[in-house]
This record gives structure tokens, C-alpha cells and sequence, in this order.
């Protein structure tokens, strides 16, 4: 594609990654696609594969899935992620911050009257088989749900109830899942993000849902 520009750039950045780039980078990245250097293809691949992206709009769409089973708005969804890279900056891992999602998330109406009558165990291989489409071995579900109570103390500034514990452990699977890239919340997040992106690359303007 010739004479990219550095708006499409911008738009396809900020689509992915919920906030804009410099200008500086826009530019720079519009001259080596239009130089033959670089793709969008490559660019969307690289976003998405970015560290930046696993702690911030990864997390944010896929949870936000997970926990309410909406996909979420471009406002909830640039919230969600800007509040991520709040706590990324603030000195948590990437592998933290899909925890502390889940522990906050599992706190509404949606989830706790699916999973408040259920225990621990049962929570555990339910939600391994829609993370991964698999049931969980009984040797792996008994020690995932073991791991329950911990979690739910382990970040006692957000909670400290069972129920946060199990969205602990739930962000804690979707994040493994999302780095080994398996299961359908990985497939239908980054499929989604692409598409929006190519949509934001042609037209220029970030995507809005």
C-alpha cells in the first residue's frame, strides 16, 4: 500500500493499545510500510504481541468478556486498560494484573449468580473448560482450587473474600491461556482487535464500538 499515513498509523495503534502513539512513531512507522519495510499485517502482529497490550487492552477485552459476556464498549475498554497500565506502572507483574482484574471483576451480579452456589472445585472445572475447552484433569482441578483461598488474600488492597479469589484464579487461567495462545477467549480477542485494526488502518480514524 502506498502513501501511508501517520493517522492511519495512529488509528490502527490506539485501537490496539487504547492510547495513541507519538507522533514521532506514527511517522516513522507510516514511512517504512510505504517504504515496503513493514506491513500492517506486521505492525497489528507486533502490536498485539507487545508487552504493552498483555497488560493493558488483553486483559481488559478478555475479562471484560469472560466475567460479563459482553464485549466491551471503545470507553469501557480504553478504562479498563488505562486502569491496567495504572497498576503496570505502579509496580505489578503482567501476570498480577490479569489476577487483580479477575478479583475485581468477580464482583458483580453477573458472575457471583453463576458461581455463588457452587464450590470451589466445581467453580474450578468450569471455568478451566470454558478457558482452555477442556476439562481439567481431577489431580489439576483439585490443586487449582486449592490455590483458591490463597488467592483471595494475596492482594488484600482489592479483596479478600472467596469470591475474589476465584476471579483471581480465573484471570490467573485466561492469562496462561493468552500467553500460550490456546483457547477461544485468546482466538475471539486477538481476531477481534485485528479486525477493528484493519478497519482503523483504511479509514484513519480509531475504532469505535
Amino acid at each position: 500500500m502506498s502513501d501511508v499515513t501517520s493517522n492511519q498509523v495512529a488509528a490502527d495503534y490506539q485501537t490496539i493499545l487504547q492510547v495513541a502513539p507519538s507522533s514521532a512513531y506514527a511517522t516513522s512507522v507510516a514511512a517504512q510500510i510505504d517504504a515496503g519495510a513493514l506491513t500492517e499485517a506486521q505492525l497489528e502482529a507486533s502490536l498485539l504481541g507487545s508487552q504493552q497490550a498483555m497488560y493493558s487492552s488483553l486483559p481488559a477485552l478478555i475479562e471484560i468478556d469472560a466475567f460479563y459476556g459482553v464485549t466491551p464498549t471503545t470507553a469501557s475498554l480504553t478504562m479498563v486498560s488505562n486502569y491496567a497500565t495504572g497498576l503496570f506502572n505502579a509496580g505489578e507483574s503482567v501476570a498480577n494484573i490479569w489476577s487483580i482484574l479477575g478479583l475485581e471483576f468477580a464482583h458483580n451480579s453477573t458472575f457471583e449468580n453463576l458461581y455463588s452456589g457452587v464450590s470451589d472445585l466445581t467453580f474450578t472445572q468450569d471455568v478451566y473448560q470454558l478457558v482452555f475447552g477442556a476439562a481439567p484433569t481431577a489431580a489439576i482441578a483439585n490443586l487449582l482450587a486449592s490455590e483458591i483461598p490463597a488467592l483471595a488474600t494475596d492482594f488484600p488492597q482489592f479483596s479478600t473474600d472467596d469470591m475474589g479469589g476465584r476471579g483471581a484464579l480465573y484471570g490467573a487461567l485466561l492469562y496462561y491461556a493468552e500467553t500460550n495462545q490456546m483457547g477461544k477467549f485468546y482466538s475471539a480477542a486477538n481476531t477481534y482487535l485485528t479486525d477493528q485494526a484493519e478497519i482503523a488502518f483504511q479509514t484513519g480514524v480509531a475504532a469505535d464500538n
